[in-house]
């Protein structure tokens, strides 16, 4: 990761707080969820998904968007971010 973080070949961006939206974005696909305010319903999962250029578009202006909302790692920061995942809040 360093190496390729060190070629501009990879950017991290860290958002400042929890996020309540997960969306996967790429040339050709677009998915996403919301989850609810009250927490994950695991009964339920609701997924929007599409590969319209009109999704793909509003995508990226998402990411976007999010993006300029974050910090951006550099390599040597990497060493400093957990590498066990924190505990789930209940």
């Amino acid at each position: 990761l360093h190496e390729l973080m060190d070629s501009d070949l990879l950017r991290i961006g860290v958002l400042p707080e929890n996020q309540e939206i997960s969306y996967l974005i790429s040339d050709t696909f677009f998915s996403m969820s919301l989850f609810k305010r009250d927490g994950f319903d695991s009964s339920k999962t609701e997924i929007l998904m599409g590969h319209g250029e009109e999704i793909l578009q509003w995508g990226n202006r998402l990411f976007d968007y999010h993006w300029s909302l974050s910090s951006v790692l550099d390599s040597e920061s990497l060493g400093s971010v957990r590498e066990t995942p924190l505990p789930l809040e209940e």
